[in-house]
C-alpha cells in the first residue's frame, strides 16, 4: 500500500528541507526514537502527528498520505506501460515514487508531454491526409505541373511547330507557370504564416508563445483557482515559464491576472453548478451571477475536463478588436482558428461589433459539415469621451456539444448560416461576403 511509504516521503523530503531527523523531531513534538521509526516506516501515523509533521515540512498532509501519490502511480503506471519493449519494474513504482518524488514527478510530466506531442502529429497527420482544401491544392498543381510537362514535351520533341503555335504553347506554359507558382505561395502562407517584417514577427511569437502556454496546460489551471493563494501560485507560474517580455507585461502575465480576476468572481465549483442549472445558458448565468457576459464566455472556455461525474459541453473562444484583429483564441480540433487576422467574415463574432450590448445567438455550418452553436457578444472596455469613441471588443464561444444542454425544439428556434474558416480555403465561389481569392480557385 501506499501509505507503508509514508515515512519514506517524510525522510526525502526532509531531506530536500535539509532538516536533521532531530530538528524535525523538536518541531513535530515527537521523540527522536520515535522519528527514526517512523521514517523506516516502522510505525503508521495519522491524526495530530500527521498534521504537526507536515506543519514542520511545510507541505499539506495530503501530499505525505497516499491520496496525493495515487494519480501519480496511475500515470506512471501507464507510463511504462506505453513501451512494451522495455521491461519496467512496475512492482516498485511505490517506492519509486516514495523515494524520489521529484524524478517521479517529472517522469510523468515528461510522459504527458510524449502524449500531447503524439496526439498533435497525429492531427496534423489527419489534417494533411483528409482535409479537402488541402487535396484540392494539391490537385490543381499536379495538374498545372501536367500541363507544363505536356507542352514542353511537345515544344522539345517536335522541330517543325509554325511559330504562332509555338508562341501559343510557350504563352500557356507562362501561364500555368504563374498559377503554380501561386498555387505553391499562398499553401505554404496558409500552412506556414510566416511574415518578413520584424515587428509582426515578434506579434507572432508572443501569440505563439500564449497559444502553447494554455494548450500545454489544457485551458484550467488549478492553482489559479485557490483564493488568497492565487497571486503566489501565479508567480511561480510566470517563474517556470519561458517567455519573451515585448513591454511592461506580457501576453502570459496579462491572460494570468484576466484569469485570476474571473476564477475570484466564478469560482469553479460553484460557477458549474450554477451552469448546469442554467444548462449552459451563458446570458441566464450572467444575469443570476450578476457577471459581465465576456467574463461569463471566459470562464465557459476554461473549465475542467469533468465534473462530478457529469458530461458538460467543451466551448471554444475566440476574441477580436473592433478591427478583427484576433487577442485571445481557444480553438477546438474540429475548428480551426485564425492567429493574426480575422476569420470569414459572416462569422457572428463580427456581427456582434456592430450591435455592442446585443447578444448573437446563432448555428454556423463551416464547409467540412459540422455545427457549432455560437454566442457572440462585443462591449466597450474602455468609455469613449468627448474627442474620441470608446473601444470595442467582441468575443464568441462556440460549441459542437448543444445536444447536451439544448433542447430539440428549442434549437429548431435558432437561426443558422453556413460560414467559412477563412476566404484562402473556403470552397463557396458564391459567397458575397468574399474579400479575397481561394488559393483553391486560381
Amino acid at each position: 500500500m501506499l501509505r507503508s511509504l509514508l515515512g519514506t516521503r517524510i525522510r526525502e523530503r526532509r531531506r530536500q528541507k535539509k532538516l536533521s531527523q532531530t530538528a524535525l523531531a523538536q518541531k513535530a513534538g515527537i521523540s527522536v526514537s520515535y522519528m527514526n521509526l517512523i521514517e523506516h516506516n516502522h510505525r503508521g501515523i495519522a491524526g495530530r502527528t500527521l498534521l504537526a509533521i507536515s506543519d514542520a515540512l511545510e507541505v499539506s498532509s495530503e501530499e505525505l498520505s497516499e491520496g496525493a501519490d495515487h494519480a501519480l502511480m496511475t500515470h506512471l503506471q501507464e507510463a511504462a506501460n506505453f513501451d512494451g519493449d522495455n521491461k519496467v519494474e512496475v512492482n516498485r513504482t511505490e517506492e519509486f515514487i516514495g523515494r524520489f518524488p521529484g524524478w517521479a514527478k517529472l517522469t510523468e510530466t515528461l510522459f504527458e508531454n510524449v502524449q500531447s506531442q503524439n496526439e498533435k502529429l497525429q492531427a496534423l497527420s489527419d489534417r494533411l491526409g483528409q482535409d479537402p482544401f488541402f487535396a484540392d491544392a494539391m490537385h490543381l498543381m499536379l495538374s498545372n505541373i501536367t500541363a507544363i510537362q505536356s507542352t514542353s514535351d511537345i515544344l522539345a520533341t517536335t522541330n517543325d511547330i509554325p511559330k504562332a503555335t509555338a508562341d501559343k504553347f510557350l504563352n500557356n506554359m507562362r501561364t500555368e507557370s504563374t498559377r503554380l507558382a501561386e498555387t505553391i505561395v499562398n499553401l505554404l502562407a496558409y500552412f506556414d504564416e510566416t511574415r518578413s517584417d520584424e515587428a509582426q514577427n515578434q506579434t507572432k511569437r508572443a501569440q505563439s508563445q500564449l497559444d502553447s502556454f494554455w494548450e500545454s496546460r489544457q485551458f484550467f489551471l488549478p492553482e489559479l483557482e485557490q483564493g488568497q493563494e492565487n497571486k503566489t501560485n501565479m508567480d511561480k507560474i510566470l517563474k517556470g515559464f519561458d517567455f519573451e517580455r515585448n513591454n511592461e507585461e506580457s501576453d502570459i502575465e496579462a491572460s494570468l491576472r484576466r484569469y485570476v480576476s474571473v476564477a475570484s468572481k466564478m469560482p469553479v465549483d460553484t460557477f458549474l453548478d450554477n451552469a448546469i442549472e442554467n444548462n449552459f445558458e451563458p446570458i441566464s448565468i450572467s444575469q443570476e451571477l450578476n457577471i459581465p457576459i465576456e467574463d461569463v464566455f471566459f470562464r465557459l472556455a476554461h473549465l475542467p475536463d469533468t465534473y462530478k461525474n457529469v458530461e458538460q459541453p467543451q466551448f471554444g473562444l475566440i476574441e477580436c478588436d473592433g478591427s478583427g484583429g484576433v487577442l485571445f483564441r481557444k480553438p477546438l480540433q474540429i475548428l480551426s482558428l485564425p492567429r493574426k487576422s480575422s476569420a470569414c467574415p459572416l462569422w457572428p463574432l463580427y456581427r456582434a461589433i456592430s450591435q455592442p450590448m446585443q447578444p448573437v445567438r446563432t448555428f454556423i455550418e463551416p464547409p467540412t459539415g459540422e455545427s457549432f452553436l455560437t454566442y457572440s457578444y462585443a462591449y466597450r472596455p474602455v468609455a469613449g469621451n468627448f474627442n474620441l469613441p470608446g473601444t470595442v471588443k467582441s468575443a464568441m464561444i462556440f460549441t459542437p456539444d448543444f445536444q447536451l444542454f439544448t433542447p430539440a425544439q428549442e434549437r429548431k428556434s435558432i437561426p443558422s448560416i453556413q460560414v467559412g474558416i477563412n476566404c484562402e480555403v473556403c470552397p463557396r465561389d458564391n459567397c458575397t461576403a468574399r474579400r479575397s481569392k481561394s488559393i483553391l480557385n486560381i
